[in-house]
């Protein structure tokens, strides 16, 4: 069985590391040094966006219902919107204990 780094590194074969990070949405230095083994800081983001976007997973958003791992990784990024009632709710859950969120709890 593949794993999230056997994935990223199949892709980057089949087209780059710069279109496959840009895929990702995140830089190409960053699958570069994951590629090569150095990247130091916590992979968790990037192995949930490989397994959204290349891997096909999904999670069960409290909100949005069953949705890819990339898309779940999207939606945490946004910024906070009063002016949309479905991405104020995201953006609530998001930081009030889900347990998809990457992000500490009132931030």
């Amino acid at each position: 069985m593949k794993t999230w780094r056997d994935e990223l590194a199949a892709e980057c074969e089949r087209t780059s590391q710069a279109r496959t990070a840009k895929r990702l949405g995140v830089s190409a230095s960053m699958v570069n040094q994951v590629l090569r083994g150095v990247y130091k800081a916590d992979t968790s983001q990037l192995e949930a966006r490989v397994r959204g976007e290349l891997m096909a997973e999904h999670v069960q958003c409290p909100v949005a219902g069953e949705i890819t791992t990339r898309l779940c990784q999207d939606i945490q990024r946004q910024p906070f919107a009063a002016t949309n009632p479905m991405r104020f709710e995201l953006y609530c859950a998001c930081r009030n204990g889900c347990s998809n969120s990457h992000i500490k709890e009132g931030r």
